[in-house]
């Protein structure tokens, strides 16, 4: 058998701290890379402050002290429903609305609002509550025109947010208006 002596001293020393200093690097360089895919792009934290959005590919961001957070760039729907809704000649109805979403600055979206979904959900809730009471019930049995003017606020209430919105599907079901006393 072959003894070999086990090195002491400096030598030893020396080795395991250019082991430890590899290992350090290799994980830097592994928290350094982030990978932002083609359909979102991600809010880049740095010391848990906003620094900027980042882009889709391969990205080097600060290791050790940065998180990212995505922010999908692709279609979304939102649902909302509104219960019990009256119209302007008295009638109560449930409305079911779909809105088409596409966030096209991502940086807006992150920086002007707190959640841009959340915020988009209620804006699109109040908007739709307005232009349906502003109606008569006759006139939302086709909802071609309803459903435009709610595009065109919704558009304008969240353009500054960097979203646009592409289309909005509207279903009515009405209810006999309730007797008054």
């Amino acid at each position: 058998m072959l003894d070999l002596p086990l090195q002491t001293g400096m030598g030893g020393a020396v080795l395991g701290i250019a082991f430890v200093m590899f290992v350090i690097l290799v994980v830097a360089l592994f928290s350094a890379i982030e990978i932002v895919e083609p359909d979102e792009r991600k809010a880049l934290f740095v010391f848990g402050e906003f620094r900027d959005v980042i882009e889709p590919g391969l990205n080097v961001v600060p290791p050790f002290v940065s998180r990212t957070k995505p922010i999908p760039t692709s279609l979304q729907t939102v649902e909302v429903v509104l219960e019990d809704v009256e119209t302007a000649d008295g009638s109560t109805c449930s409305v079911l609305i779909r809105v088409d979403v596409r966030v096209v600055d991502a940086s807006a979206a992150f920086t002007e609002v707190d959640n841009y979904r959340s915020a988009f959900t209620d804006v699109a809730l109040s908007t739709t509550r307005s232009a349906v009471q502003s109606h008569e019930i006759a006139a939302l049995r086709d909802p071609g025109q309803l459903e435009r003017q709610i595009q065109d606020d919704l558009s304008a209430a969240v353009d500054e947010w960097g979203l646009v919105v592409p289309a909005v599907e509207l279903e009515l079901a009405s209810r006999a208006p309730e007797a008054r006393p």
